[in-house]
């Protein structure tokens, strides 16, 4: 595996297990020894943290990353995972930095780039929701890090609010329920 992966990537490399959330088990390697590490942890059954799979990545050179939580293709909202004045204490997701905030983007120009950066998922996968997360590197480049099934509001409720979650949910629960069999 680490053979394979250090032919299809160059150094640093991101590993990171298939299922999971808060940024468990996700890894920038730096090198062969931490790459095997890496997928020593990843693959260790005895911790609960485990997955039969891993997938790696390239490493970005991120400036801002969001989470963009869609409903059937139409954009609810994006927040930044803010790291300004934030403390880096080893979890690579933004906001489990130590002093990390959701911070609600309101920019229309930019809400209008994401929404138009993400249509081409909504395009080739049927996604009822999800929260996407999506980095902007260095050269203010957009890149699409992950999709999420169940995207967590603990961060955001903490830092903005609880209306924008009420709304997600009411909205997919409305959803759901005109497209069941009981809306028949």
């Amino acid at each position: 595996m680490a053979n394979n992966i250090e032919q299809n990537f160059d150094y640093p490399v991101v590993l990171k297990k298939n299922k999971g959330s808060k940024g468990r088990n996700v890894f920038k390697c730096n090198d062969r020894s931490q790459v095997i590490n890496s997928l020593d942890t990843i693959y260790d059954l005895s911790n609960y943290k485990y997955d039969y799979i891993a997938i790696s990545q390239e490493y970005i050179q991120i400036q801002k990353e969001f989470r963009a939580l869609f409903l059937e293709g139409d954009l609810h909202c994006v927040y930044e995972k803010s790291i300004t004045g934030a403390k880096f204490v080893g979890n690579l997701s933004r906001l489990h930095w130590e002093g990390a905030k959701a911070k609600i983007i309101l920019d229309i120009d930019f809400l209008e780039q994401i929404q138009y950066f993400c249509k081409p998922i909504f395009q080739n996968c049927e996604l009822k929701y999800t929260g996407l997360d999506i980095a902007l590197d260095t050269n203010n480049k957009l890149w699409l890090i992950e999709a999420n099934s169940a995207p967590g509001f603990d961060y955001l409720v903490r830092d903005c609010g609880e209306e924008l979650a009420i709304e997600w949910y009411r909205k997919t629960l409305l959803l759901i329920f005109s497209q069941s069999h009981y809306s028949k």
